[in-house]
């Protein structure tokens, strides 16, 4: 709250009154003047406070000498201790991630992408160990920035001094209460260093939940479409179909291991030994993108290879160069319309797996009516679940932790002036110090110098009592509408990509009903991806981007959180400052650096009751937001179960969960 005790109400001045009698205008009232002359009658004076040697001798809490005064709790919970406590931590969290980025970049080298890989593994022990790192991480970045916003707050808080020079201009300033008004009438350097870890933070804010993250296993494997009499065909694919696709030519395939076009033809002699499955129950191994893992050749049982110049194979592809959310499509394709805008769900295609149709090339080619389907041998997508960092977002980390972590140190070895940062500090300073500027008239020179002086004066009014106030009146008006501006932001914001994602879903012809939506559960597919939207085919392997837009609703979380403090430390404020006039209820001063019977304030003006519940829920709503709308890493291996890892088809893409942003 403005600092109300050191700025009393102030009137415009009288064009009547002389500027030379401007002090002399408050007059006492009848009973101020009875008071007085009975205290100049008196003989002898009464102290206004009790003695501190008297009341020890009953209290011996309120010496501060005495020892049992100077108890834990107290050294504790003094500004200079607690700013000790955040250097040490934020310096030591600076060391443990500078020492683990240094191990894993030297452990487990990034590929090109700048993704190490820690291990691959169980998915379900993948899954807990991931929980629990990022448990962890938004614990410990929670505390790491928390220390930042305590200096944050220390640093924005006034001095007795510029206070004085504040208000001989006229102007009040904001004590026990996180603002930026006061940055235009304190020290620069506490400016500068206030806007530093502030900036610091927003980046961390922004990068630091996708330091490590999981990868989704997916199979590349050799799809081929022979005609019905390919097992008797003496011809050999590589020389009687050399030609089979362009994109080996175009270099798709570069770099990608052992999958290029001879994986195809490969499998002309392989199928021998495949198992023959119904055109039903090939679309059920294949429907799903992540359970694919066997090599397949579909066999025509309308095309021979008379009909396709003595070849007995019609066309060959290999998943993997496909995004995800394409992977399957290639099973509904004949039931398209030339927009293929139509998701591949099983729904959709129990409709026509008993009469399965494939084509070989666009909407107009031809048709071949599935026989059958011989598969190769299967792999465990379950046992292939990475566990990554990035080598590109962990020393960005790193930065700006030392860097914030060194304006912290800063702040508890530098900064060593008083400052006013609960109100109970101001209270206890005027109580000693009465400010002169406010208890009579000022003149307030302009810098300009064209200007005029100008005059306030200040004169005492009438204290209205109230039986009930409302906390919602401690706010002001402007600060109450940014906040819920923001609050409005933040539901609208999900609730907008709710909507666009809900949209796009009806797009894909994907059922959206709410029993639909709560049997997909928490379980990502890929109509819930987004890169396809948003990036270009040559920018879907980009990293940063995807970081920047699943982190965009922890940063916005992070703004929300910052008024919401805001709003309950006013509140608690202006409750704490008319609890003096209430004739119960009254407490010692709590303040920064607590001596003898003064309370302690362990998180500045905002009481442990409070800050503690809110920092939990914003842990909380932090660890929901990364599971709501999150970075997706996809990982390509060959097919079968003894296969390899095909790093050049890895992509990274964005995700969200519909039931999870409800």
């Amino acid at each position: 709250m403005d600092d109300a005790l050191a700025q009393p109400r102030s009137q415009p001045e009288d064009e009547n009154i002389p500027h030379s009698s401007l002090s002399l205008t408050s007059r006492p009232s009848l009973q101020s003047q009875h008071a007085e002359s009975e205290r100049n009658s008196s003989s002898e004076s009464i102290a206004p406070y009790a003695s501190v040697e008297i009341l020890s001798k009953y209290i011996s809490a309120v010496d501060p000498n005495n020892p049992r005064a100077d108890t834990l709790r107290v050294k504790i919970a003094k500004r200079k201790t607690m700013l000790r406590i955040h250097s040490v931590f934020t310096i030591t969290i600076v060391l443990v991630n500078i020492g683990v980025t240094i191990w894993l970049m030297l452990s487990y080298p990034a590929d090109s992408q700048g993704v190490g890989t820690l291990t691959f593994g169980d998915c379900s022990y993948i899954t807990n160990v991931n929980t629990a790192a990022h448990l962890a991480l938004n614990v410990t970045s929670s505390l790491f920035l928390g220390a930042g916003n305590y200096c944050m707050q220390i640093l924005v808080s006034p001095s007795r001094e510029e206070i004085d020079l504040a208000h001989s201009k006229g102007i009040s300033l904001v004590i026990g209460i996180p603002n930026i008004k006061n940055l235009w009438h304190i020290e620069w350097r506490r400016v500068a260093v206030w806007t530093t870890i502030a900036i610091f933070a927003t980046v961390l804010h922004t990068f630091w939940n996708s330091a490590i993250f999981t990868s989704t296993p997916m199979v590349s494997y050799p799809r081929a479409l022979a005609t019905s009499d390919f097992a008797e065909a003496r011809d050999d694919w590589a020389v009687s179909c050399p030609n089979i696709s362009s994109w080996e030519t175009a270099g798709v395939l570069q770099n990608a291991g052992g999958q290029n076009i001879s994986s195809i033809y490969a499998l002309q002699t392989m199928a021998k030994n495949f198992t023959q499955l119904s055109p039903t129950d090939c679309i059920a191994s294949y429907i799903d993108p992540l359970s694919a893992t066997r090599a397949l050749v579909i066999v025509a049982s309308n095309v021979t290879s008379a009909q396709k110049n003595d070849s007995s194979l019609i066309f060959g592809w290999l998943n993997g160069w496909d995004t995800w959310n394409y992977a399957s499509r290639w099973i509904c394709l004949a039931y398209m319309d030339a927009s293929y805008d139509k998701w591949c769900s099983q729904e959709w295609v129990s409709s026509f797996a008993d009469s399965w149709i494939v084509i070989y090339g666009g909407p107009e080619a031809p048709k071949a009516v599935v026989g059958y389907c011989l598969v190769g041998e299967a792999g465990d997508n379950g046992q292939r679940c990475g566990f990554h960092y990035s080598s590109t977002v962990l020393p960005i980390v790193c930065l700006c932790t030392v860097f914030e972590s060194l304006f912290v140190a800063w702040t508890w070895l530098r900064h060593r002036e008083k400052t006013f940062i609960t109100l109970g500090d101001a209270i206890s300073d005027f109580l000693e110090n009465p400010d002169d500027n406010t208890s009579r008239g000022s003149t307030v020179e302009d810098t300009n110098p064209r200007a005029e002086p100008r005059s306030f004066l200040t004169r005492r009014s009438p204290w209205t009592p109230y039986r009930r106030l409302s906390w919602f009146k401690a706010v002001s008006t402007p600060t109450w509408v940014i906040s819920l501006v923001l609050f409005a932001i933040c539901l609208g914001a999900p609730s907008i990509m709710l909507g666009l994602g809900y949209a796009h879903l009806e797009q894909f012809d994907v059922n959206t009903s709410p029993s639909a939506t709560w049997s997909r559960g928490f379980q990502i597919n890929g109509a819930l991806l987004v890169a396809d939207q948003l990036w270009s085919e040559n920018q879907r392997t980009q990293f940063l981007p995807k970081v920047l837009m699943a982190n965009g609703f922890q940063l916005l979380l992070s703004f929300l959180y910052l008024f919401y403090n805001n709003i309950l430390t006013r509140r608690v404020v202006a409750d704490e400052w008319t609890r003096f006039l209430r004739p119960e209820g009254k407490k010692p001063l709590r303040v920064s650096s607590p001596v003898g019977m003064q309370r302690s304030s362990y998180m500045l003006s905002l009481p442990l009751t409070y800050s503690v519940p809110l920092v939990i829920s914003m842990i909380a709503l932090h660890s929901l937001i990364s599971q709501s709308i999150f970075l997706i890493q996809t990982n390509f291996f060959g097919p079968g179960s003894n296969s390899y890892r095909i790093p050049a088809f890895d992509r990274s893409d964005v995700g969200w969960l519909p039931l999870e942003t409800i």
